[in-house]
């Protein structure tokens, strides 16, 4: 320091990349080569410019904007001269100051072009992770590394393999041939590989949605092995690999749930919401221990962006898990930063709240005038999700509902068949009354389910759900004719037996595991077949018994009662939990009653549609202590909470 001035400017450079490479601020340094360098820098030799920027690249504090402007312009010049090390690391360092523009990197991409044999692998993955770092779109460049990487796959370390996957994730660049390549070799060195390589490549998979078994095997041992040496940023990447590529290794998501509860207090916002998100997706639920990562997300819920609140109430909702605490903050939150959010993250959190059976009406109502003034911005999901939100607490909105039938309306092709059919439940649940609307969405959902059928893009399970909820609102608004009943009548029969074939295999699913009727849990009265045929059943529920087609009660259940008449090969449907035990209704515990069961997936669908049109008729009687008083009004709201059911 106290000899600065003595230094030529190129001296101090040198200083400047040593202290760099040692990684200590040298401020002083940075000033005096800025002083010096802009008259003299077209004097300096290749290497010293190259080692220059890199030096300054690496350092903490913002450099002078002029300086680095002057040794891009030189670097530019000088660009095809440049041997492969020193244009790798030019460019880097340039990627790294944010000075990489469109004018220097083609001048860099020409000469790289030229001279990419020269290249040593290292060079090759700097290059390639710069040209990500910038969003360069080269084709050719890419092309010529990738055809290097090929031919020279052998030569690269595992730290460069694993920075080319992470350049080629961050492109979203899909060339299947290297991504194989890489990925042979990773997997037999996965031993070798650091914590953070293993992160890293966990990322790229899931960002490419590249599914490799074996890879995606070694990396889920390789993550288990290094659990203990992964940081927060780790372990939020890993877990959301996890959901991405829907693996769902048990183990694995076990050490990193254990992992995150030691670190929680260090993880920032965005890694809290990244890790509830990916458990919600892969369809595990928070049990006690996460109890910490609620906690954590409260007192940090100022950090959370409007993506972070809305994953987090999407990821609790899809658990089926209310936290008001945490609910309450995200609601207060959100209201502050509602400006901020996309389309997205506003059907998800209006749907979040929604599925909870959270009436805030502050925050939907908020959030109803920010999707009416982008409805031109929502996609089909963000109407068929929002719509369906207000219908689900039925909370009317008319100003919203017209808006979104008023986009609906002219892109009902660009909708699945899922969307339009919850839109149509909406709206007729909402109260629309708009026949051409309602027959054009009808017309579609057909179509589009007839389509996923043939093409097998859909299970024939969500088809039936599709059509039944379709049903139901057709019915609802007025709207269903007798053709189109007739229609979906002969369709959910047709998928009926397409299931029936299909479960009549010896490879069907493994049943669902219900424990047997103890004796002491048995309420005296057992259940009864009334009245039997070749696809449906009657029986008769006597009371106490719980009806488990949904969550289950406090009763014995009639799921384990209809298992013990039926062995999976005569009826397959009632050993499997997902086709609600081919129950079609409910009756309370305390009801005695008759429950209509199907015994073939054709007779289960056939009784869903006779339940949504209003062929089957239900009487109650009921046995009441003293005088009821009636005032004639019919509670519609409670209908229509459980209209879709």
């Amino acid at each position: 320091r106290n000899k600065l001035s003595d230094y030529s400017w190129q001296e101090l450079g040198r200083w400047l990349w040593a202290f760099s490479k040692l990684s200590v601020d040298c401020g002083e340094i940075v000033d005096a080569v800025s002083r010096e360098a802009l008259d003299k820098v077209s004097s300096v030799s290749d290497q010293d410019l190259s080692g220059l920027l890199w030096s300054l690249s690496r350092q903490p504090g913002s450099i002078d904007p002029s300086l680095v402007q002057a040794l891009a312009e030189e670097t530019a010049q000088r660009a095809g001269s440049l041997g492969g090390q020193l244009l790798a690391s030019t460019t880097t360092a340039l990627a790294r100051l944010g000075h990489l523009t469109a004018p220097l990197m083609q001048a860099f991409a020409t000469a790289a072009r030229t001279n990419l044999r020269e290249f040593s692998p290292g060079d090759v993955a700097s290059l390639a992770w710069s040209i990500a770092q910038m969003g360069l779109e080269d084709k050719p460049l890419m092309d010529a590394i990738s055809s290097q990487v090929s031919a020279r796959i052998g030569s690269f370390s595992l730290h460069e393999l694993t920075s080319l996957a992470s350049a080629y994730a961050t492109m979203v660049l899909q060339d299947t041939a290297i991504l194989h390549s890489v990925a042979a070799v990773l997997v037999e060195n996965m031993s070798k590989m650091t914590t953070q390589d293993v992160s890293k490549v966990s990322w790229s998979c899931s960002k490419l949605l590249y599914v490799n078994e074996q890879l995606i095997d070694a990396l889920s041992s390789a993550s288990i092995d290094h659990i203990s040496e992964f940081q927060p940023a780790n372990l939020a990447n890993v877990v959301w690999s996890c959901a991405k590529l829907s693996n769902k290794n048990e183990h694995l998501i076990d050490s990193l749930c254990g992992a995150s509860m030691n670190l929680v207090e260090e993880f920032s916002a965005q890694n809290l919401a990244n890790t509830v998100w990916s458990i919600a997706t892969l369809g595990f639920t928070v049990t006690e221990k996460m109890e910490a990562f609620i906690q954590q997300s409260v007192q940090k819920i100022s950090e959370f962006g409007p993506q972070g609140l809305a994953n987090t109430s999407w990821a609790f909702a899809k658990m089926e898990q209310k936290f008001d605490d945490l609910l309450e903050v995200i609601s207060a939150e959100a209201k502050e930063k509602l400006d901020e959010f996309e389309t997205q993250n506003l059907s998800n959190t209006a749907w979040a709240f929604a599925t909870l059976r959270i009436e805030d009406k502050s925050l939907l109502m908020s959030i109803s005038e920010k999707v009416i003034s982008k409805i031109e911005q929502c996609s089909c999901r963000d109407l068929a999700s929002t719509s369906w939100a207000f219908a689900r607490i039925h909370m009317p909105n008319d100003d919203l509902v017209a808006a979104i039938s008023g986009v609906v309306g002219a892109r009902i092709p660009e909708f699945e068949a899922k969307g339009l059919s919850n839109t149509a439940w909406a709206f007729a649940t909402l109260g629309i009354r708009d026949g051409g609307l309602m027959d054009g969405l009808a017309s579609q959902v057909m179509s589009k389910i007839k389509h996923s059928w043939s093409d097998g893009s859909m299970k024939i399970e969500d088809l039936a759900t599709d059509l039944n909820g379709l049903t139901w609102a057709m019915e609802h608004s007025g709207f269903l004719t007798e053709a189109l009943s007739a229609e979906i009548l002969e369709l959910m029969r047709c998928l009926g037996r397409t299931k029936d074939a299909e479960m009549s295999s010896p490879d069907k699913p493994p049943p669902t595991q219900i424990e047997k009727i103890a004796p002491e849990d048995h309420p005296g009265d057992a259940p009864i077949l009334r009245t039997e045929f070749p696809d449906v059943v009657c029986v008769h529920k006597p009371a106490g018994w719980e009806v488990d087609n949904q969550d289950a009660g406090g009763g014995p259940w009639m799921s384990a009662w209809l298992m013990e008449q039926y062995t999976i090969d005569q009826v397959p449907i009632v050993h499997y939990e997902e086709h609600q035990f081919g129950m079609v209704q409910r009756l309370d515990i305390p009801s005695s009653g008759l429950v209509l069961v199907g015994k073939t997936w054709e007779g289960f669908y056939s009784l869903k549609w006779q339940l949504q049109t209003g062929n089957i008729t239900r009487d109650y009687v009921l046995l009441v202590h003293n005088w009821v008083d009636l005032d004639g009004r019919v509670n519609r709201q409670s209908f229509a909470e459980k209209a879709a059911e």
